[in-house]
């Protein structure tokens, strides 16, 4: 079991680097690290509503791939199928479906609140393991 999701672990990481460094590099030939809507709707602004768009799954691909990286030294410090919010057992059913899960779904939901960065009073995640969104940058960041 360990062998096969290392495997899958490894090939979704690779997988999800090659798509990042595909958009990335797609971006930087089009010259669109600064993005204008101009005064006219038009081309300029089709161009920028579909840069977002890439930035946009830029952005979720990252969080992913930050996950699976997590979910890898998870496996190889023996805490895999340990969420890193509550401690808690993270469901196999949920491991099945996305085996770089780092959070159980009470956790992941908590993560998917905009501006609900702060651990619930007492939790474990208050003083230690780290979470995947622990990377402050951001595809956003070339933005100007």
């Amino acid at each position: 079991m360990a062998a096969e999701t290392h495997e899958l672990l490894s090939v979704e990481r690779s997988e999800l680097a090659a798509h990042i460094e595909r958009i990335e590099a797609e971006g930087r030939a089009n010259g669109s690290a600064s993005i204008s809507f101009g005064k006219r709707i038009g081309d300029g602004t089709s161009i920028a509503v579909e840069r977002l768009n890439e930035l946009a799954i830029l952005e979720r691909l990252t969080k992913q791939h930050r996950s699976v990286v997590r979910a890898e030294e998870k496996l190889a410090d023996g805490s895999y199928g340990t969420c890193d919010g509550c401690l808690q057992t993270i469901s196999t059913e949920r491991l099945d479906a996305l085996p770089w899960a780092i959070h159980c779904l009470t956790c992941a939901d908590l993560e998917a609140v905009p501006g609900e960065d702060d651990p619930p009073p007492g939790s474990p995640r208050a003083d230690g393991p780290r979470s995947a969104t622990a990377d402050t940058s951001s595809p956003w960041d070339i933005i100007t």
